[in-house]
């Protein structure tokens, strides 16, 4: 795996698993201690449960509005408090107000562990005084263990539990998650079974961020049977009221998850879904793994080749052994063009180079398409022609144009020469892996669950070797040739596998006419070192590079020499783009 591919496979993987795991630190898993001014004058409550745990709820408030508001909020916290893998979910019935449909709307908040319902309308306000709100909901799986709720100290308690109750109707009949004050209270529970110990518990201090509610007693009639009445008054705002009923026969099924409610937000709470998405993402990352793989070429053998392919510069030679051009591009070639005499380098002593054309019209129709393309955009294909390499923007716009310029002219020239061709299934493949990448973010942020993003995710995953350079172009058999020869010759340029037959005291022209080869493929260093190991002598200046002003510095050092050049290119183009983001700012 290559650096570049690596490096975006780490990075896919870590915005994953941020995507998939960032509701575990969201919120505090708690309802909102905000108080409202409103007050509940009278509250009044029947739960209705079935034998197998169904419970039907009924809730009618009388709420008091001193000030202009549009609804209510009420708060469902969905965790079963006996059972971290239980769930008590609620679902909406039906709303009233005043005695007429309520419109409501409903979201998960706090990691998706407080349902909220959020009652009334955002463009109606209602007139001050007194409504009546009329809530129900069913919830499933309300009877509990024996132990749920067994270890919590009541202030009220009524009836005895049977030595062999086996369970338990442990309930926040109040929600603590209303805001606003009680002022009189009436609950009734109706169980399938009758009761032994009931105990109750009902706020006397409000809760907060900081400290828990305390609570009192309630009033408690019916213990015994299976009809409870309970009530009391002055109830404070996020407090509510809690009754724990024991009944004898053992209790049904409840609605309980593999994994704890911190996890609903990332798995939401169907099983059968989790397992099918866990299924899609591992197709995705096999589909996207062998698709991408389908994109890769099977590479000839690269012998040792002592010469670049006939024809090709630099440039072109970079790219048919590795489809891509590379950093130094266009250094490379202007260094070509002063090997063939075609422009002379010239340095000044303010770091600005100068590059003047010097060949005839011949000599330009005769070096390859990508070179020349360069020089026509510098302006220097006419005898005399000049361009100055300075660290202004007009300098740097051009040479910007002329990098971009090499890129794409090599590009079209592999293609023109029949050395290339569009792979569309390649191109198809990136574009959608592209897609998926877009998806997976969407899926974490605005899905139901965050697993939703993941299969699109794995499939980026799978597939990073999309992003590979190449991707979208393959060699045809003649290009696959010109490929075996350029990585050959990289070869001479940067191992030691050619050492017993290629002469460097003898060529010291060659050594000379590779070194624009050697920039365009990174390999000067490696290929000056050959040099000093089999002459024992410091390789030859060339004659088109002005030395001179190097003031010491080795001509093939990484601090100074030929690195100067492209240096002053950068420069250059590092100018004119820091002005372009300069101008894009904002004004006062």
């Amino acid at each position: 795996m290559s650096t570049k591919k690596a490096l975006i496979f780490v990075v896919v993987l870590l915005l994953t698993l941020g995507g998939l795991l960032y509701p575990l630190v969201g919120g505090s898993g708690s309802a909102s201690s905000t108080t409202d001014p409103a007050t509940i004058t009278n509250y009044s409550a029947e739960y209705n449960v079935n034998d197998d745990g169904t419970m039907t709820t009924t809730e009618v408030l009388t709420v008091n509005f001193p000030v202009q508001r549009r609804g209510i909020f009420q708060f469902w916290d969905v965790d079963n408090p006996s059972d971290p893998r239980g769930r008590y979910i609620p679902k909406i019935e039906s709303v009233t107000r005043d005695g007429l449909p309520e419109a409501y709307e409903t979201y998960w908040q706090d990691g998706n562990s407080i349902y909220v319902a959020k009652i009334g309308r955002a463009d109606v306000t209602l007139p001050l005084g007194q409504h009546t709100y009329t809530i129900r909901y069913t919830t499933d799986g309300v009877i509990s263990p024996f132990s749920a709720g067994a270890d919590k100290t009541f202030p009220s308690t009524a009836g005895t539990a049977a030595p062999n109750s086996e369970s338990a109707f442990f309930w926040n009949v109040i929600a603590p998650g209303w805001q606003m004050a009680i002022k009189d209270a009436t609950i009734k529970v109706n169980l399938p079974n009758a009761t032994g110990q009931v105990q109750c518990a009902a706020g006397v201090t409000s809760g907060s961020a900081s400290a828990a509610a305390g609570f009192g007693p309630c009033e408690v009639a019916g213990a015994g049977t299976k009809n409870l009445t309970l009530t009391a008054k002055n109830i404070p705002p996020v407090s509510g009221m809690t009754v724990r009923a024991t009944m004898q026969p053992p209790n049904p099924p409840q609605v309980t998850l593999p994994w704890t409610s911190q996890w609903d937000a990332i798995f939401g709470r169907t099983v059968p879904l989790v397992v099918l998405v866990l299924l899609l993402s591992v197709i995705g990352a096999v589909v996207g793994f062998l698709w991408a793989r389908t994109s890769r070429e099977d590479p000839p053998g690269f012998p040792v080749m002592y010469a670049p392919p006939k024809g090709l510069g630099p440039v072109q030679t970079k790219y048919m052994a590795y489809e891509e051009v590379g950093s130094h591009g266009l250094a490379a070639t202007l260094y070509y063009l002063a090997d063939q005499r075609l422009v002379q380098l010239e340095r000044r002593s303010d770091d600005s180079w100068l590059v003047t054309g010097i060949g005839t019209q011949e000599q330009w129709a005769a070096v390859d398409p990508v070179s020349r393309a360069t020089a026509t955009k510098l302006g220097v294909t006419m005898q005399g022609g000049w361009f100055l390499a300075e660290k202004t923007k007009a300098a740097g716009e051009v040479l910007a144009s002329a990098k971009t310029g090499v890129v794409s002219e090599t590009r079209q020239w592999s293609k023109s020469a029949g050395l290339t061709v569009t792979a569309a299934n390649e191109q198809l493949g990136r574009g959608l892996w592209l897609v998926a990448l877009i998806v997976a973010g969407l899926g974490f942020i605005f899905g139901p669950a965050t697993m939703y993003g993941l299969p699109f995710a794995a499939f980026a995953l799978g597939g990073v070797g999309f992003i590979q350079t190449g991707v979208g172009t393959r060699r045809t058999t003649a290009g696959r040739e010109v490929w075996s020869r350029s990585a050959g010759f990289e070869r001479l340029l940067s191992t030691d596998s050619s050492q017993d037959r290629f002469d460097f005291a003898a060529n010291k022209d060659l050594f000379i006419s590779f070194i624009p080869y050697a920039i365009a493929f990174g390999v000067a260093d490696k290929w000056a070192e050959k040099y000093r190991m089999y002459t024992h002598e410091e390789p030859p200046d060339p004659f088109w590079y002005p030395y001179g002003y190097i003031a010491g510095a080795s001509l093939y050092s990484s601090g100074g020499g030929m690195g100067g050049f492209d240096s002053a290119l950068s420069s250059a183009i590092g100018t004119y783009q820091a002005s372009q983001s300069s101008s894009g700012g904002g004004g006062g």
